[in-house]
């Protein structure tokens, strides 16, 4: 691991404590997880695609409620 991947976790675990949003998609939300202590598993299977993401919350204003989305 590279020095600046703990330094960001100890950042997400401030942040946190603060009662700051976080948002964490793919490495980010990797990130999120190790900092509280949870593993990052590596998928027996490959998802690559595009796929819909389905909205479940407006706390990001101008976002569809549906949208396609490329996973990798």
């Amino acid at each position: 691991e590279m020095p600046w991947i703990q330094s960001e976790r100890q950042l997400i675990l401030v942040l946190m404590a603060q009662n700051k949003p976080i948002y964490g998609a793919c490495f980010g939300a990797q990130q999120i997880s190790k900092a509280l202590g949870y593993a990052v598993l590596k998928s027996p299977v490959k998802e690559v695609g595009w796929d819909d993401v389905y909205l479940e919350s407006e706390i990001i204003p101008n976002i569809p409620s549906r949208l396609k989305a490329l996973h990798w």
